[in-house]
């Protein structure tokens, strides 16, 4: 249920070609003190974009506009400090930068205040402000805060638990094309928790989260087709081409059923004990117990077989 932070100098996808004139009558003024535009090429020279990269500029023109309180900068610059992004990494700094955006009313800076608070980042874990933090940037509409507090009803994170009242938020995050929030409303009409068990429902949200990249949607439909149930034939091919796109995305899970593909031949893919390892390592490194039990076996099978 976490809401990831934005990135330090969040590239937008209608700012990678700026205008030369543009960034010209930006610098004017920037240079006259018009926070907005000091945020903005803050965050064009921190990704390049119309302007040659220059993080240590791009952090100049970040700390002038919030020294003014603007509060993209402000969100800005304090996850540059949260990540060591230009800076020295530096927690409390970077929450304390972000409390201050966030005391100004805008949802983003909110929502990431939950996170913070979810986490304990910069600031004492404490579920109960996070869900305060989450809930003032839901009510603005801000999609991924709808979805994240409605599994905060759901699994009773900060807040007393209510099945009817995360159902609600899902939804409403879901309006707007929250691929978590279909991920969440996908598990819980398949266990049957708040709504009543339709396994149909739950395979739509599950493969429209799926294809919008949400690699726990991934890894779970790849389940279905490895084992089948009421709705989905066992499709070994689908499964794994499932496994593969979650494990991709760093789901542990998914990287030891991709190993346990590979070291068996199941799938369509032929034994290859070496890219068997790579996977293994993969979910091991993360702490995936039955992979870092299979490491040593791998390295004798290497060893015995050369692959």
């Amino acid at each position: 249920m976490t809401l990831c932070f934005a990135s330090c100098g969040d590239k937008s996808k209608n700012e990678s070609s700026i205008p030369t004139e543009y960034c010209e009558e930006l610098v004017k003024l920037a240079e006259e003190g018009n926070a907005e535009a000091q945020t903005r090429l803050g965050t064009f020279l921190l990704n390049g974009n119309g302007v040659t990269e220059n993080v240590e500029e791009g952090i100049k023109w970040y700390q002038k506009a919030a020294e003014q309180g603007h509060a993209k900068a402000l969100l800005s610059l304090g996850n540059c400090y949260l990540m060591g992004a230009g800076v020295p990494q530096d927690l409390q700094k970077g929450a304390e930068l972000i409390r201050k955006a966030a005391e100004q009313g805008g949802a983003e800076e909110q929502a990431t205040m939950s996170t913070l608070y979810e986490h304990g980042i910069g600031v004492p874990q404490d579920a109960k402000e996070a869900f305060n933090w989450c809930e003032k940037s839901a009510k603005q509409g801000f999609a991924k805060a709808q979805g994240v507090l409605g599994a905060m009803y759901v699994y009773g994170t900060g807040v007393a638990q209510n099945y009817e009242e995360g159902i609600k938020w899902l939804e409403k995050a879901i309006k707007q094309g929250d691929t978590s929030a279909k991920f969440q409303l996908g598990c819980l009409y398949s266990a049957g928790l708040g709504v009543p068990k339709d396994m149909e429902k739950s395979l739509i949200l599950l493969n429209e989260a799926a294809k919008d990249g949400d690699r726990e949607a991934q890894y779970l439909l790849g389940c279905g087709f490895k084992f089948g149930n009421e709705v989905v034939n066992m499709d070994m091919g689908k499964a794994l081409s499932l496994f593969k796109m979650a494990a991709e995305q760093g789901q542990k899970d998914a990287q030891y059923e991709v190993g346990t593909a590979y070291e068996h031949g199941w799938g369509g893919v032929s034994i290859d004990y070496k890219e068997a390892a790579k996977w293994y390592n993969a979910a091991a490194e993360q702490g995936h117990k039955e992979a870092q039990m299979a490491i040593p076996r791998m390295r004798q099978y290497l060893n015995y077989y050369g692959n």
